[in-house]
C-alpha cells in the first residue's frame, strides 16, 4: 500500500485540518491550497518545493514571520515524518499514512508524479549517489578556513543512507533544514554539530550531546583525528579525516 506524507494542523481553530504534501501546495491565510485561519499567518506564508535529493521541503515566502522551528526562526524546513513546527500560532505536524480519500484536501491540478510515495522517489535519487557536480558551499563563517585534511562524511545508517560529503572548508554546520548542510534526520536538532578548523586541529562541537551522541559518548567537544561515528536518531554518520580523498565524489565541498 502506498504511503504518503500529510501536513496536519495540531492547535487552534482548524485543528485537525489535514492536506496532502505535494510539489507546489501553497499556505496562507487567504491564498493557497491550504487556507488556516491564523491573523499571524501572511496571506501567502510558505510554499512546497522538491529538495535537490527528493525530500519535501515547506519554503517561507517573505512572510512577517517566518517558519519556527525548535524555538527558532528559519526561512525552511524539511518536511519529514514527524516534524513538527509552527506558522503564526499555529502547530503543523507532518504525518505518514496510507493514502485515502478520507479527510484530504486534494489540489485541483494534481500531477501525474505527485501521488508517488516520497521515499521511493528519494531512494531512486540517492541510488544515483553521484551529483554531477559539486554543490556552492553555505560556510557558517565569513572568514572560511582550509582544514588541515579533507573531512569526509558517509551515512551509514538512516533514511540518507549512501550519501556521501566531502569538506574542504570551515567552520560547518550540520543539521535537520540547516542551511549549511542539510539533513533530514527527524529527530535531529537545527544545528546538531560544528566542525570547526582551529590551529592544526579539526573540533566536533555539539550543544546537544544527548541527541548528536560522537563515538558513544556524551560529549560536547572533541579534537576529531581518524574515524569517528556520530549517531543522531537512526542516522549513522562516519566521520574521515584522511588527505588523500581527492578521486571521490562528492557533494558539498
Amino acid at each position: 500500500m502506498i504511503q504518503s506524507l500529510f501536513l496536519e494542523i495540531h492547535s487552534g481553530p482548524n485543528t485537525g485540518k489535514k492536506i496532502k504534501i505535494q510539489e507546489g501546495l501553497r499556505i496562507g491565510r487567504s491564498k493557497g491550497e491550504f487556507i488556516v485561519q491564523d491573523p499571524k499567518i501572511s496571506s501567502f506564508h510558505a510554499q512546497v518545493i522538491k529538495h535537490r535529493r527528493g525530500i519535501f521541503v515547506l519554503q517561507d515566502k517573505n512572510s512577517s514571520h517566518k517558519i519556527l522551528f525548535k524555538g527558532e526562526k528559519v526561512d525552511k524546513v524539511a518536511l519529514v515524518p514527524g516534524i513538527e513546527f509552527y506558522l503564526g500560532d499555529t502547530l503543523f505536524k507532518v504525518l505518514e499514512e496510507e493514502l485515502t480519500a478520507t479527510h484530504i484536501l486534494d489540489l485541483s491540478k494534481e500531477s501525474p508524479k505527485s501521488s508517488w510515495d516520497h521515499k521511493l522517489i528519494y531512494q531512486l535519487i540517492i541510488a544515483k549517489n553521484t551529483p554531477t557536480t559539486p554543490l556552492s558551499p553555505q560556510f557558517t563563517s565569513k572568514n572560511p578556513t582550509l582544514f588541515n585534511s579533507p573531512i569526509f562524511l558517509e551515512f551509514k545508517e538512516g533514511l540518507e543512507k549512501n550519501r556521501e560529503l566531502l569538506l574542504r572548508f570551515g567552520p560547518r554546520q550540520i543539521g535537520l533544514s540547516n542551511p549549511d548542510i542539510e539533513i533530514f534526520e527527524p529527530k535531529a536538532p537545527f544545528c546538531s554539530f560544528e566542525l570547526i578548523p582551529q590551529y592544526e586541529n579539526i573540533v566536533f562541537k555539539t550543544q546537544h550531546p544527548q541527541d548528536v551522541v560522537l563515538d558513544k559518548s556524551f560529549i560536547n567537544s572533541k579534537k576529531l583525528t581518524g574515524q569517528h561515528q556520530v549517531r543522531i536518531g537512526s542516522t549513522l554518520i562516519l566521520i574521515s579525516l584522511n588527505s588523500n580523498l581527492s578521486g571521490i565524489n562528492h557533494e558539498a565541498d
